[in-house]
């Protein structure tokens, strides 16, 4: 089960406060406020569509696509689990993202009349990025055939764009509100300090507030191990010694997990051996790997009278073993 430190938890729980008042004010701007989405030709499937489109865009797209980013963060379970989940969500805020983009293109105008703003084309760019984005991941995380080194690759670019996507649609939902708010000022259907004038600028303060909140969530480290047992340790990068004799150096384009151990000083004041798998950015559990032992450098323990060999049994989990002498 993941651990989720005070401070994280205090994170998520601004997340989801920020995203349900934004939610909030959203519904209220589009229920509360309906004359504002009346389109010229006062057609009543036009004003359906033009109330769609917000609530499709922030709720749909920009709510729900945090709400997958951050379910790695908290959602318990195997990481198959977290994936599948994780992909679900990102596949339903890309169709909120799509019929939202159609119901303002939908009107009588067409296409054409509405393409013309650069919150427009900032949208027509953020949700071809998006669709591209769920499709390599779909392919390189999730399809059975594809291959871990492959995968390896391809995931900080994942991690990376997505973020950034992310963050372009919370921009592009600003230049929306801007440009709406803007035009029904300049034609004098709402007044510069009124409540619909109010909703709309605190929209856009909700989303840029949660847009930061989620990023800094989707950044900031996982698991938290207590100062006390981190900071006398010197990690150093070992030497797997596979079952043909040969040593090769753990990195990147490996199967195998990072081993980190504790240093000299830690072995000589504290008295104890802390061995820390650490997963290299959060592959799944490879199949055994051919490791018969990890050749401990240091000093022997107390009471040792042979070099230590440390027995590593896969597959590995993040796990701190230690043992008191």
């Amino acid at each position: 089960m993941a651990i989720i430190s005070f401070s994280a938890l205090s994170l998520l729980l601004f997340a989801r406060l920020s995203a349900f008042t934004v939610g909030i004010l959203v519904l209220s701007w589009a229920l509360h406020f309906k004359t504002s989405f009346l389109p010229h030709t006062h057609s009543q499937e036009d004003l359906i569509y033009g109330l769609l489109h917000p609530l499709l865009m922030v709720i749909g797209f920009i709510l729900i696509s945090g709400e997958a980013i951050l379910v790695h963060r908290w959602l318990p379970g195997s990481r198959n689990l977290k994936k599948s989940v994780h992909l679900s969500l990102q596949g339903l805020a890309l169709a909120c993202g799509v019929f939202g983009i159609w119901t303002k293109f939908h009107g009588q105008d067409g296409i054409v009349a509405n393409f013309y703003s650069l919150h427009s084309w900032m949208g027509l760019i953020c949700v071809s990025m998006f669709g591209a984005q769920w499709l390599v991941g779909f392919l390189s995380f999730w399809h059975k055939g594809e291959v871990r080194m492959t995968r390896v690759r391809v995931l900080p670019w994942h991690v990376f764009l997505g973020l950034y996507t992310y963050g372009l649609a919370v921009v592009t939902a600003e230049t929306g509100l801007i440009e709406k708010l803007t035009f029904l000022q300049t034609k004098g259907k709402v007044l510069k300090r009124g409540t619909e004038s109010a909703i709309v600028n605190g929209l856009g303060l909700g989303l840029a507030l949660l847009g930061g909140v989620v990023i800094l969530v989707a950044v900031s480290p996982k698991h938290q191990i207590p100062k006390s047992k981190i900071m006398p340790v010197l990690f150093q990068v070992l030497l797997i010694e596979q079952q043909d004799g040969n040593a090769a150096k753990v990195s990147l384009g490996t199967n195998l997990y990072c081993v980190a151990v504790i240093s000299n000083q830690l072995l000589h004041h504290q008295n104890c051996v802390a061995v820390i798998f650490l997963k290299l950015l959060f592959l799944e559990e490879p199949a055994a790997p051919r490791v018969k032992s990890v050749k401990y450098p240091g000093p022997n323990p107390v009471g040792a009278t042979a070099p230590t060999r440390l027995q590593v049994a896969p597959p590995l989990n993040f796990a701190i073993s230690s043992a008191q002498h």
